[in-house]
Formats: C-alpha cells, sequence, structure tokens
C-alpha cells in the first residue's frame, strides 16, 4: 500500500478496488470460486479439489501453486476452512492482475474435465455447428 492510502477511507477504497479485480479475474477460473469479502484485507477462495486430482488437500493445492508459480496464499485448512485458500488484497494493483494470471494458469494446467462437462461441451459445439448449416 502506498503512503496516498493511509486514510481510512483510502484504505478501504483500496481493498474494495483490489477486492473487485481478483473476484472478476478468479470467477473465470475454472475450478475456483471467490467469495467477494465485506471489507477484509484478503478473499477467501474455493477450491473444487476434485477437479484437480493430482491434490488431495487444499494445502497440497497452495504447495504446488507456490512452487509452480509463485503465488504465495494460505491454505483455508489454517483457518479451519478446507478446501479454500486465501489471498491477500494488500499488495500493489499490477501485482494483483500478475497473481491472477498465474492462479489462471496454473489451474488452467492442472483441471481435469469430468465426463459429463466433456459431453455438455461437445453437445454444444454440435449445436453450433448443427446453427452454421
Amino acid at each position: 500500500m502506498t503512503s496516498s492510502n493511509t486514510t481510512p477511507l483510502n484504505r478501504a477504497n483500496f481493498f474494495q478496488r483490489h477486492a473487485e479485480l481478483a473476484f472478476k479475474s478468479v470467477k473465470h477460473i475454472r475450478g475456483l470460486r471467490p467469495v467477494m469479502p465485506g471489507g477484509a484485507m484478503y478473499m477467501m477462495i474455493g477450491i473444487d479439489i476434485g477437479r484437480f486430482p493430482e491434490y488431495e488437500t487444499d494445502l497440497e493445492f497452495v504447495q504446488a501453486l507456490v512452487a509452480e508459480q509463485s503465488v504465495f496464499c494460505l491454505p483455508g485448512a489454517c483457518f479451519e476452512y478446507p478446501n479454500y485458500m486465501r489471498i491477500v488484497l494488500t499488495v500493489p494493483e499490477d501485482m494483483m492482475a500478475e497473481a491472477c494470471r498465474r492462479l489462471a494458469e496454473f489451474c488452467e494446467k492442472h483441471y481435469k474435465v469430468d465426463q459429463g462437462e466433456l459431453e455438455e461441451r461437445q453437445n454444444g459445439l454440435l449445436a453450433e455447428m448443427d446453427q452454421m448449416d
């Protein structure tokens, strides 16, 4: 946080902007569910751990995220909130955007599509192709 964010109102606005940036970015990442904070300096993000079969717990997921992408966050288990992770919103905006980009890259690499989702995608593509005829 910069010195211009030292008043309570400026801090609140800073955290709100960063929360909105993170939420908008993370809500599009398959396998994750961000929870918009109500004024906190951090955001909880739900992990659909079943979609990431390489990892059994949020701790394993976060450890791999740190090792592969250098995105530092805490596993939800630290707060008795399993299958979540917590990110802080106090970093500069460009760092927040980069962390979200890296998080998306990590999830895209490790996310596994189940049979139902695969069939849904195929049916959607077939319907699009039918409309083109």
